[in-house]
């Protein structure tokens, strides 16, 4: 089932409560960057407008695509290591996100209940082989993906409102405008970031493949109106996109 919006993605909507918030609100809304989209993972249509605004560079697309089924692996291999056969954790993990993905897209879910079972495969593999260093392995997998994979997005334009501006900032031009109070601020935030990174692996996860389909021509009117909705937060950010409930 497509759980997409109900109005047209080319909608504008504007909410000052969202543009300007204060204190806590403010802090969360700048480690955060959209906080909704950690909280809306069974949005289907908002889910895919974020990931491919925030994944508009071919590094940063390369490095989720080669980092997230490491970190997967390593997820896997974690529950595996940990133990209570027959439905271990790994597995019971694999089929909770088997459910999750063929319910969101059932030919993306298709592709992705096969990935699941290629790396299951492999992590039981890898527990066999590595014995009682499986779960140091795996925390290592996880730990290597998670970093490599949040790095993967500073070639990216920095999004509001970390950019201090009201829209993407070029990254050259945003270190060349940081004050050393603000640069500290952000290093601050950006501790929460590959936290934030694991958080959303398995959700991005299907949308890699949906892009991928996506060019090579699957579902072209999808396509299209996430193209348009993604070049109308970019040319006019100060719309409110950041929260769907405005979008209702």
């Amino acid at each position: 089932m497509d759980r997409s919006h109900a109005v047209p993605h080319s909608a504008c909507y504007t909410d000052k409560s969202i543009e300007e918030p204060s204190g806590i609100s403010r802090v969360l809304r700048h480690a955060l960057i959209v906080p909704a989209v950690h909280r809306r993972v069974l949005d289907d249509g908002f889910q895919r407008e974020m990931y491919e605004l925030f994944h508009r560079k071919a590094v940063c697309r390369i490095g989720h695509a080669v980092c997230t089924p490491v970190i997967m692996l390593g997820l896997f291999l974690l529950g595996v290591s940990a133990g209570r056969a027959p439905l271990d954790a790994s597995l019971a993990l694999s089929l909770l996100l088997a459910a999750w993905y063929l319910a969101s897209e059932r030919v993306v879910g298709g592709i992705m209940v096969a990935l699941i079972l290629v790396l299951q495969v492999a992590a039981r593999l890898l527990a066999g082989a590595l014995g009682p260093s499986a779960h140091a392995a795996a925390l290592g997998l996880v730990v290597t993906g998670v970093l490599l994979q949040t790095w993967s997005h500073a070639i990216e334009d920095v999004p509001p409102p970390v950019s201090g501006a009201d829209g993407w900032v070029p990254i050259g031009t945003w270190i060349r405008r940081l004050r050393p109070a603000r640069f500290a601020y952000v290093v601050l935030l950006s501790s929460f970031a590959p936290l934030l990174e694991l958080w959303g692996t398995p959700r991005v996860w299907p949308l890699q493949v949906l892009h991928l389909l996506m060019r090579a021509g699957y579902r072209p009117e999808l396509k299209e109106r996430i193209d348009a909705r993604v070049a109308e937060i970019v040319a006019n950010p100060t719309c409110g996109w950041q929260d769907p409930r405005s979008a209702r």
